[in-house]
């Protein structure tokens, strides 16, 4: 599924500005994080948290606060007026908002924000990361009435469009950085799709000769940087995960 078509399935029950904010600061969040910039991932989830919230606030209140307008002091109070609805479910009267009301703390008070005797951090990053993918998958799976785990693929699937030098239309998949060589682009590919058949891998690249290009495949599953079994299909492992990342901050900070 594309990212308009996740923003066509929320638009069902929730306003547009509020899918397109919500988006774009969870892909930037990630953006953040895969360059290690822990600060400015707490910028970017605690806009996050602050569009998540007036999402909280149209299904419990059937109205939110205006994008021009700053939220009410998020408090245990501001936390009262969604477990008193009787207009939502359970997971946006308590669920939902406390878990954005933890996100919202660690973000303040973790020296994102304000100095603080503790520096930003990967953990800290890390849990609000995860806890905006459980918060995205939560509004997705109870909007459309689709299965979890389903709801995690969607949220996967918007973070490809996060990854640097990997471009796609429809079926096509290109890596435009050609400075990389021939496996550290099988290895960018299947970071971007976590699982890709051989002879996907070796159109996507275009590479002339399939058996050379088989054994590259060969000596990346022998480093155990890729998993390729017998029907030929690849999956990248940990230690491919760590390599590819570490070329992908590189070239970030440049």
């Amino acid at each position: 599924m594309k990212f308009n078509q996740i923003e066509n399935l929320l638009e069902i029950e929730i306003p547009k500005e509020l899918i397109e904010y919500l988006l774009e600061h969870y892909q930037k969040g990630n953006n953040e994080f895969l360059k290690e910039n822990w600060d400015y991932v707490g910028n970017e989830i605690g806009k996050f948290i602050e569009v998540a919230f007036r999402i909280v606030q149209n299904k419990t209140l059937n109205q939110y606060t205006s994008m021009n307008e700053k939220l009410p002091i998020i408090n245990e109070g501001f936390l009262k007026n969604f477990e008193q609805s009787n207009n939502a479910d359970e997971e946006y009267r308590i669920i939902i908002p406390r878990v954005l009301y933890s996100m919202y703390c660690i973000r303040n008070k973790r020296g994102m924000i304000h100095i603080n005797n503790i520096n930003p951090n990967r953990m800290d990053a890390l849990y609000l990361i995860n806890s905006s993918k459980w918060i995205l998958a939560e509004i997705i799976r109870t909007t459309s009435n689709i299965d979890f785990e389903i709801a995690m693929q969607l949220i996967d699937d918007i973070l490809h469009k996060t990854i640097p030098y990997v471009w796609r239309n429809n079926d096509t998949v290109r890596v435009l950085n050609t400075k990389l060589n021939v496996k550290e682009k099988i290895l960018l590919l299947l970071y971007s799709e976590d699982k890709m058949s051989l002879e996907k891998l070796f159109n996507c690249i275009e590479y002339k000769n399939k058996t050379i290009f088989k054994k590259y495949i060969m000596e990346l599953h022998s480093l155990r940087y890729i998993e390729f079994d017998a029907n030929e299909q690849c999956v990248i492992l940990p230690n491919g995960i760590k390599y590819i990342e570490e070329i992908l901050k590189k070239d970030s900070k440049q």
